[in-house]
């Protein structure tokens, strides 16, 4: 039976694997070529990925096979833990169960947001960390390429940032100055019409 599931990158040996969903893996493919990082040199690293075509319910026995042998799941999906949920629910009485990892880490730290939009330039820094903290040997150097698309840090108080002072005061104002010259009422409209002379008003039809 053909599936809409799909997985991306194989590894026979792999240890550690990221499931994405969605708009979310697009993003993550993005974060690797930013990351001059190959699907073959995962592989080669031993990372499997796998996107996921149905959020839920998930297809459980692709997934089982996915994850056999790996010993941490990073879920990258925007919004809810939709696919992360029952991720842990489907390995939670397997006796031999990946850590999961998603929304937070594993000591319970924000990880990958769930507010707003998903893009690489928010996924990139932590994409890296993921990857470095398994493969250091084989990633650490891809630490320096983050700096160019992360956002510029937020301004540290309010000395550093641009004043701008108001030249005017808005205020509500019933009666005019009394700089401001008076304007004579216009006279109210004639409620009678005046035609030219010769000229006579025509019923419509």
């Amino acid at each position: 039976m053909n599936s809409i599931d799909r997985q991306v990158i194989e590894s026979p040996l792999a240890t550690v694997g990221i499931v994405t969903c969605g708009k979310a893996h697009y993003d993550l493919m993005e974060v690797l070529r930013r990351l001059d990082i190959s699907p073959q040199m995962l592989a080669d690293a031993g990372v499997r990925l796998y996107k996921v075509g149905l959020s839920f319910p998930i297809e459980t026995t692709r997934m089982q096979a996915f994850a056999q042998g790996l010993r941490e799941i990073l879920v990258i999906e925007e919004k809810g833990a939709v696919v992360e949920a029952q991720l842990r629910d489907l390995f939670y009485n397997a006796p031999v169960r990946p850590v999961i990892l998603g929304k937070r880490d594993a000591g319970g730290q924000p990880l990958v947001s769930s507010l707003g939009e998903l893009r690489p330039s928010r996924l990139i820094e932590l994409t890296a960390d993921w990857l470095i903290r398994h493969f250091p040997d084989r990633f650490a150097d891809r630490r320096a390429l983050v700096r160019d698309f992360t956002l510029p840090e937020l301004l540290s108080n309010e000395s550093d940032s641009v004043k701008r002072l108001p030249y005017f005061a808005l205020a509500a104002r019933t009666t005019p100055p009394p700089w401001c010259p008076k304007v004579r009422p216009r006279a109210p409209a004639s409620a009678a019409t005046s035609w030219p002379t010769g000229w006579t008003a025509r019923p419509r039809a």
